[in-house]
């Protein structure tokens, strides 16, 4: 019988799926960065109202650059630890709730 202490989310293979869980989420929201940046970019192509403004048009982009740069340092890092079988620490999972809604809500706020 397992002890009180004993719990399914403290073993290296929980551990081991939720890094790759991870890199699958920060490469998926990096591919909804690029879209968005196309979408984007089309919009302003098809002089859209809004997209047109140069004001809106280039902090949106950077702030889509800069989540996509995130993403891209956040898969590294995740693949890094997968292959040096180390752990998920807890500051990361913070990190990720702040980029994922900063990045959105930075986007809405410009526009």
């Amino acid at each position: 019988m397992a002890s009180k202490q004993d719990s399914i989310t403290a073993t290296k293979s929980f551990e081991a799926r939720l890094l790759e869980a991870e890199r699958w989420r920060l490469a998926l929201m990096a591919m909804c960065m690029l879209l968005f940046a196309g979408v984007w970019e089309l919009r302003r192509t098809f002089n859209d109202k809004v997209a047109s403004e140069e004001s809106v048009f280039y902090p949106i982009i950077t702030i889509l650059a800069v989540g996509f740069v995130v993403y891209a340092i956040g898969f590294a890092d995740a693949s890094r630890r997968i292959s040096r079988q180390v752990g998920f620490p807890k500051w990361r999972a913070y990190a990720s709730v702040v980029v994922d809604l900063g990045v959105p809500f930075g986007c809405l706020l410009v526009a």
